[in-house]
């Protein structure tokens, strides 16, 4: 170990590595060491060898090559992973692996022509996680991948590419350029573009002394047995497997007579670990399910029975368009509050519209009766520096808004001004505006969430934005509540609840209980990557909390709208990590939180952060980040 970095091909002590101001440190496995790089001064050198030049056919390459490096990153951020010493001008190297604003980007310079070929990962990558991370280069494309999977390609037009005769560099793009902070291991440099089958067993193998103990396996997690289906809803079945390659597809069935008689689901799905399934109408207490791979004939299926009880009665809805041309402007995180038989729109974000929202979010106050006449009650005057915050509300978006004691709340606020929002305001006509406390004591976060409940408000979760405010990382998950506003009691839940999230608007209190749909983290320096969340919780007094889903089956969100309506919990829209653009417009809905139904067919445009009303026997859907200022209800056929 030491100072040099020993490789282990035939060529020797030529292509070693010279280790400058690195360490050892604990490695993937047991025993195995890995190079930390400190993030400031350290990278490995490797001086300049026709081996290194695997694409360059003037120096004996044969045009094609593959790196592959296993790599847990301390921070994220910018930091070269191996650069051929491009000095941070990709046209420079033939080849290299850089992480640029916590995304692994690909580079090919150095071809005929002067074009750069640059390929990159749309995720970010995750701190503390060992990740396999691969580039492939043939004739007709350059390729990247993470952990077996590529995330990036681009064809390859100028063939020809040379080399600049400079050292290789692992941990930096030049000395002293983008250092890298974190580990890495098994760095491997082939000669030929490896094929994604073979990259993906490389990025999944194990050896012999950390495999997990025992045969390839399957097991079964949702439905575990003694779990109530009614026919006709929407559930999400789930496994997880061990030793079997993610290529290989399952089989899922179900059976009503214990395992007698199959029913095929699916007769080969995705080895995901999940599959959203309709259960059938077909009412019985002796249900089981199955789940089986292909070509490992492994299978799995429930220790207990579950049942299937007759479908619910689930009503008929239906969209219809009010207006596409709302006189207020297109903004997203609006406060949506129904009072004294009137929709009031407050606030809301648009960066944008600089004469609406001059500074990025306003204070303004709209009402409707009926969804297309839109009263300006209280025009925008979060305008200047002169603005006086003792004397009206900040202008702010994805506050939190409730209806309390007769009044008009807005508790909280957002990062977008350089600090946080922590007073609370009340109103009881929309116009004059008082301020109840300037600091309430949970006050410094964002995205928290907000719901009135047995004569309370109550504040949970949300988190710090150092990406706004300069202030430590925090993610919260605790409970704060009020009866007036300036006295707030920390409510001490008791495990197990829900973990530390905000990002839901609107609010669910549906038969005397909080619930808690879902809902996500927001990116900062240090973590990020989002969280996003499909599980279910509630709780009628925010001590004790009942989850009745793992995992929904609508897809995990954030920024999305909670509501109460016709004696259903309604889930709409919001923002996922499955889906480019990741705006959406689905709804969900569900009289008991386990079973769900979808509303096919949405007519409006996918967004998040809108806002959403239950008024004149209607759910309303109205603007958002589809930026547009449009007004849909939903009705009862």
């Amino acid at each position: 170990m030491g100072t040099v970095l020993k490789n282990k091909s035939k060529v020797g002590a030529a292509l070693d590595g010279t280790i400058h101001d690195a360490s050892w440190e604990q490695g993937r496995w047991p025993g195995k060491k890995a190079i930390r790089f400190n993030g400031k001064s350290s990278v490995v050198e490797i001086a300049a060898h026709e081996l290194l030049c695997p694409l360059d056919r003037n120096q004996g390459g044969g045009g094609e090559m593959t790196i592959e490096v296993w790599v847990m990153t301390k921070v994220c951020g910018n930091g070269g992973i191996l650069d051929k010493s491009s000095n941070g001008t990709a046209a420079n190297s033939p080849y290299a692996i850089w992480m640029s604003g916590s995304r692994l980007v690909a580079y090919m310079g150095r071809q005929s022509g002067g074009k750069v070929l640059v390929t990159a990962d749309d995720d970010v990558m995750d701190k503390d996680e060992w990740i396999h991370v691969a580039i492939t280069i043939n004739d007709q494309q350059l390729s990247l991948y993470r952990n077996g999977a590529r995330v990036g390609f681009l064809k390859r037009e100028a063939v020809e590419t040379s080399d600049n005769g400079r050292p290789l560099l692992i941990g930096a793009i030049g000395k002293g350029f983008w250092p890298f902070n974190g580990l890495m291991d098994e760095l491997v440099i082939h000669k030929r573009a490896l094929t994604e089958v073979e990259i993906e067993r490389r990025a999944s193998y194990v050896p012999d002394i950390v495999e997990p103990a025992g045969p390839p396996s399957i097991t079964l997690l949702s439905p575990r047995g003694g779990e109530s289906l009614s026919g006709g809803s929407w559930h999400r079945i789930r496994w997880t497997s061990q030793k079997v390659s993610l290529r290989d597809p399952v089989k899922v069935e179900w059976s009503g007579d214990d395992g007698k008689a199959w029913t095929e689901i699916a007769a080969s799905a995705p080895n995901t670990g999940e599959f959203v399934w309709q259960a059938v109408n077909a009412p019985s207490p002796h249900c089981r399910m199955r789940v089986s791979t292909s070509p490992s004939k492994l299978v799995t299926q429930n220790d207990r029975a579950f049942s299937i009880v007759p479908a619910q009665d689930v009503p008929a809805y239906e969209w219809v368009k009010v207006t596409l041309a709302a006189p207020f402007a297109p903004r997203d995180g609006l406060g949506a509050l129904v009072f004294k038989g009137r929709m009031w729109l407050l606030g809301g974000w648009n960066p944008n519209d600089k004469q609406h929202f001059p500074r990025i979010c306003n204070n303004e106050v709209w009402s409707s009766q009926d969804g297309a006449a839109w009263i300006l009650e209280k025009p925008n005057t979060f305008k200047d520096s002169q603005f006086d915050s003792r004397m009206d509300w900040e202008g702010r978006h994805t506050a939190g808004c409730v209806v309390h004691r007769d009044k008009m709340w807005i508790v909280g606020g957002d990062s977008n001004q350089g600090h946080y929002q922590p007073d609370v305001w009340n109103s009881d006509n929309g116009k004059e505006w008082k301020l109840i406390t300037p600091a309430a004591p949970w006050g410094q976060r964002a995205l928290h969430h907000t719901v009135a409940h047995a004569d309370r408000i109550w504040v949970m979760g949300g988190q710090t934005m150092p990406n706004h405010v300069q202030s430590n990382e925090a993610f919260y998950r605790d409970i704060w509540t009020t009866t007036d506003g300036v006295e707030w009691t920390q409510v001490t839940p008791r495990e197990p609840y829900w973990s530390a999230r905000g990002m839901i608007g609107g609010s669910a209190v549906y038969k005397d209980r909080m619930w808690i749909l879902g809902g996500g983290t927001y990116d900062t320096p240090e973590t990020p990557r989002r969280k996003f969340f499909n599980d279910v919780w509630s709780s009628s007094d925010g001590i004790h909390w009942i989850r009745h889903l793992e995992k929904a089956p609508w897809e995990p969100r954030q920024y999305h709208e909670v509501a109460v309506f016709d004696g259903r919990m309604w889930v709409l829209e919001g923002y996922g990590p499955d889906k480019k653009p990741a705006n959406r417009n689905d709804v969900w809905h569900s009289a008991d939180g386990v079973n769900w139904h979808p509303l096919p067919n949405t007519p409006w445009n996918t967004r998040h952060a809108a806002g959403v009303f239950v008024y004149d026997n209607a759910l309303w859907m109205v603007a958002g980040n589809n930026m547009a200022p449009d007004v849909w209800k939903l009705i009862r056929r």
